[in-house]
């Protein structure tokens, strides 16, 4: 059984939490994986395009300025990051899909019983990546 990142149609994508907002994951093929705030939208709601490359990293994206990224966001983003790592740990292929069931079932587990702690790994780790696997 092969685990880690695989090649899939979509690498990329936009994960909506349930405390922190919307987060951009990147799944390198490479093996690495990104996970940041969602970038806003370019000024005008324009998209960017090859021709219009050059004027959108001029309006910031190259800003030497650090955003300030809140704390529910940033916990977020480590409720994602253990979840990739509970899959691999897992020995699962990790996808979009298998990313957006595990979350799932975190907060689930999150808001019964479970409650408290933001750690996966471990028993809570084996209990999310039993469940996605178990297609519940």
């Amino acid at each position: 059984r092969r685990a880690g990142v695989v090649r899939a149609k979509r690498q990329i994508f936009t994960l909506q939490t349930a405390r922190g907002g919307e987060l951009d994951v990147i799944l390198g093929v490479n093996g690495y994986v990104w996970i940041s705030a969602h970038g806003g939208e370019v000024a005008g709601g324009q998209e960017v395009g090859v021709n219009r490359l050059e004027e959108v990293a001029s309006a910031g994206v190259y800003s030497s300025v650090n955003a300030v990224v809140a704390g529910e966001t940033r916990r977020e983003i480590a409720r994602v990051a253990g979840c990739v790592r509970a899959l691999r740990e897992g020995g699962v292929r990790v996808d979009e899909e298998r990313v957006r069931r595990a979350y799932e079932v975190l907060v689930e587990l999150e808001e019964g019983e479970d409650a408290g702690g933001e750690w996966v790994g471990g028993e809570r780790g084996r209990r999310v990546v039993e469940v996605v696997l178990a297609g519940g």
